[in-house]
């Protein structure tokens, strides 16, 4: 009688353990699928604002063709990173944005 109780509880605690484990993984999976797609959209925000500074320097400078060589002196640099960093600060720190000494827009 006792061996058969025993059995009898230990298939018991086998079934709640495969329940609990079964939980887990779908756990395990929701959590995953959160993560992808919250890293999926940090992403898409960065690229976003990645093109809102870029779009501001060059109206903030006037510029209006799309040239690789812009010729700022040091003032002009300074001038534009407190401009940007007074615009799209919160939000840079937010997404992590960084802008190089070179005025190019980084993603951390």
């Amino acid at each position: 009688m006792k061996k058969m109780f025993s059995a009898i509880a230990g298939a018991f605690f086998w079934l709640i353990g495969q329940k609990k484990k079964r939980q887990f993984e779908t756990f395990e999976k929701q959590l995953k699928a959160a993560h992808i797609k919250q890293q999926s959209e940090r992403e898409v925000e960065q690229i976003v604002l990645k093109y809102k500074i870029t779009k501001h320097l060059y109206t903030f400078l006037g510029i209006k063709g799309h040239s690789k060589f812009i010729p700022l002196h040091i003032k002009n640099k300074e001038k534009c990173r407190k401009e940007v960093l007074a615009k799209f600060g919160r939000d840079m720190d937010k997404w992590g944005v960084i802008l190089n000494d070179d005025l190019s827009v980084c993603i951390r």
